[in-house]
C-alpha cells in the first residue's frame, strides 16, 4: 500500500470513537443531547429504542430515564442490543437512583444538571469498560464525616478485628480504639460490630461504583 493509500491517524481515531446511541421520550431531546455529545468529540445519534437491531449495534446507550420509565423497558433495550453498555441519565443522582442502577445493573448513572464535557467524559470511560457513577454516592454517605483514623478502625471493626487487636494493627492504645469506635458508632447511628460492619460493605460497594 503506498503511502497516500495509507488511513491518517485521524481515520484510525475515527474507527476507534464508540457508537453511542442516544434514546429520549422525545425525539427532540433525543437529538439536543447527541449533539451536545458531538460538541464534546463523541459521535452519537438519536435513535428510536425500539427500532434497536436495524443497524449496527451502539458500544453505548444513553438513555434518559423519566418518571414513566419502566424496569422492562431497561432490559429491554439490554435485551435488543446485548453488546451495549448502558448509561442512564436521571433527574437526581441520589441513594434511591444508584440502587436502581444497581437493580439493573447499568454500567453508568449521570445526573440530570451535568454539563456536556463531563457527560461526555462519563460515555467514554463506560465505552472502555468501566462502571462510572457519581462520587456523591460516596461523599454523601455518613462515613464521608469520619477521620481517616476513624475510617482506618471501622475498617478493622467491619474485618472481626477485638479492640486489642485494632490497638496493636494501628499502633495506639486500646483507650483510644474504645473512643474511636464509640464516636463512630454515635456518628454512624449504630449500636454493635455487626452493624459496624454492614455499612463498611455498603461504603466498599458505592466506592467500587464511582469506577
Amino acid at each position: 500500500m503506498s503511502a497516500a493509500a495509507q488511513p491518517s491517524s485521524a481515520d484510525a481515531e475515527r474507527q476507534a470513537w464508540p457508537r453511542v446511541a442516544v434514546l429520549a421520550s422525545t425525539d427532540l431531546l433525543a437529538e439536543a443531547l447527541a449533539a451536545l455529545l458531538a460538541r464534546h468529540d463523541v459521535q452519537a445519534t438519536s435513535v428510536d429504542g425500539w427500532a434497536l437491531g436495524r443497524g449496527p449495534a451502539p458500544d453505548v446507550l444513553v438513555l434518559v430515564a423519566d418518571a414513566d420509565l419502566l424496569d422492562e423497558q431497561v432490559l429491554g433495550l439490554k435485551e435488543r442490543a446485548p453488546g451495549a453498555r448502558i448509561v442512564l441519565i436521571v433527574a437526581e443522582a441520589d441513594m434511591s437512583s444508584v440502587a436502581w442502577a444497581q437493580r439493573l445493573a447499568v454500567d453508568g448513572l449521570v445526573d440530570g444538571q451535568t454539563g456536556g464535557a463531563e457527560l461526555s467524559h462519563v460515555v467514554l470511560r463506560v465505552a472502555r469498560g468501566r462502571r462510572v457513577f457519581p462520587a456523591t454516592v460516596v461523599m454523601d454517605h455518613p462515613t464521608a464525616r469520619l477521620s481517616a483514623r476513624q475510617r482506618d478502625v471501622l475498617a478493622l471493626v467491619a474485618a472481626g478485628r477485638s479492640n486489642q487487636e485494632i490497638a496493636h494493627d494501628l499502633t495506639i492504645t486500646v483507650n483510644t480504639v474504645k473512643f474511636h469506635v464509640r464516636t463512630i458508632f454515635r456518628d454512624l447511628g449504630i449500636h454493635n460490630r455487626v452493624e459496624a460492619a454492614h455499612v463498611w460493605t455498603e461504603l466498599q460497594g458505592r466506592a467500587h461504583l464511582m469506577g
